[in-house]
């Protein structure tokens, strides 16, 4: 009888995947082709919403706290920037907060800072110096100022720029109102930012 062509010898195209180092190699830069097109167009997590009224995120109270029966007024530009307005009747005290949340944040951060000890109408004894802001070191720049009136009718309201960087959070404050040294606006001016950067965490 006859034996079939072939009997008893495995066919060489049927050669298993294990047995053929070149298939691993195949099937290995296949998955690694899919894996990194997956990593490319999966969704990247960034940084959380701003809120939708960052007025009421701060809290009135708190707000009432540096601006006397303030008005305030809040808005919001897209997902990742708003604004909180705060003024009080008479007009002397006002504040403005503008938060942003950027994956650019830090390149933001250091090129505002770098404009603001850039003016020329800048003194150095007003700029803010890292050792009156330990608790921020180098995550905070600004200026305090007292000015006083050229017309001799009294002081000025004291003046107050923020610029602070608090994880995801990108805060600018600006405080106008009160008087006294520019060592109690800059304490004034600390807490306001502590409370609330306390409220946005």
């Amino acid at each position: 009888m006859a034996t079939p062509a072939g009997a008893g010898n495995p066919s060489r195209t049927g050669t298993s995947l294990f047995r053929d180092p070149r298939k691993w190699i195949t099937l290995a830069v296949g998955v690694v082709v899919v894996v990194a097109g997956i990593v490319l167009v999966w969704p990247k997590g960034g940084p959380e919403e701003v809120p939708d009224d960052l007025c009421a995120a701060v809290g009135k109270e708190t707000l009432a706290k540096y601006v006397p029966d303030p008005k305030v007024l809040p808005d919001k530009i897209g997902t990742n920037l708003a604004y909180c307005k705060a003024k009080s009747p008479s007009d002397d005290f006002r504040i403005n907060i503008e938060l942003s949340r950027d994956e650019d944040s830090d390149e933001s951060f250091t090129d505002l800072c770098h404009k603001l000890k850039s003016r020329e109408e800048m003194k150095p004894e007003d700029l803010i110096k890292p050792s009156e802001t330990a608790e921020f070191g180098n995550q905070m720049c600004g200026w305090i100022s007292a000015v006083r009136n050229k017309s001799g009718l009294g002081s000025l309201p004291n003046h107050s720029t923020i610029h602070v960087i608090d994880g995801e959070n990108e805060l600018f404050i600006m405080y106008d109102g009160g008087a006294g040294s520019r060592s109690h606006q800059l304490r004034r001016t600390l807490d306001l930012t502590r409370s609330i950067l306390a409220k946005l965490r």
